[in-house]
């Protein structure tokens, strides 16, 4: 394919002079000698630090595939309400931030994996401030969630009295608190005990995060940043919710 960056096309020569025999991962037949390929497309999330099966495939086979994802993509940026947790976990904590302009609203969900590992998601980014409440609690009706973790000195301030009403108990992280998250975040991140699912809104917020002082330590930038932090800022305060907000015991049953 044309158009791609230099690392696609790279792995896509590295793995062509195997390519002969195998089987194509989209239509199931063999790829026969001088038949035209490309680099597949990866359809499950990818992981920070982990990485999808990268392997050829048909070149028309692909191409369909990659329209299909795409209109799939651009139905679920229109729907916007309709995103699904991907990583499937026992129990969740969420993090909800609104765009400094107001835009958008995003919602990352954290928990811990059966090895022990923190991963984190952007669940949903939603066009506006409105929208959160209602994400939160079809979240909540589809996965276990813990705490609803919001920065009150934040834009997503505004979403605490309208989740509360809606009878969200809404956790609310202090100076201090945010500081720990985001130092916990990066700590994380570097000892490789925190997975990140890749989304493009959350990988650009990450990309171009800046930080600010903060009570000693740091914080997100969130005013004139490059880029809309929110899900970053979601994402770090979910990951502190899971690790921080106690767990209520399991009835014993006599």
């Amino acid at each position: 394919m044309t158009g791609r960056g230099g690392d696609h096309q790279a792995l896509r020569r590295a793995l062509l002079p195997r390519v002969a025999g195998t089987t194509c991962p989209r239509c199931g037949n063999v790829i026969l000698p001088g038949q035209p390929v490309d680099l597949d497309h990866v359809e499950e999330p990818v992981v920070y630090g982990g990485g999808g099966r990268r392997v050829l495939a048909h070149s028309r086979c692909n191409r369909q595939t990659g329209a299909r994802l795409g209109n799939a993509r651009r139905s679920a940026m229109r729907n916007r309400s309709g995103w699904k947790v991907r990583v499937m976990l026992a129990e969740v904590a969420l993090g909800v931030e609104i765009s400094e302009d107001r835009d958008h609203t995003s919602v990352c969900v954290a928990g811990y994996a059966p090895g022990g590992g923190a991963v984190v998601e952007l669940a949903a980014y939603l066009d506006g401030p409105d929208a959160g409440v209602a994400a939160v609690l079809s979240l909540r009706a589809a996965v276990s969630v813990l705490a609803v973790a919001v920065d009150p000195r934040s834009p997503g301030a505004t979403l605490i009295r309208p989740l509360e009403a809606a009878g969200v108990i809404v956790t609310k992280l202090s100076t201090s608190d945010v500081v720990v998250a985001q130092g916990e975040f990066m700590d994380g991140l570097k000892g490789g005990r925190l997975k990140v699912v890749a989304a493009p809104e959350l990988d650009r917020a990450a990309r171009l995060a800046m930080t600010r002082p903060l009570a000693g330590g740091s914080a997100w930038m969130r005013r004139g940043a490059m880029v809309d932090a929110g899900p970053l800022e979601a994402a770090t305060m979910a990951v502190w919710a899971a690790a921080h907000v106690p767990r209520i015991p399991e009835p014993e049953i006599f």
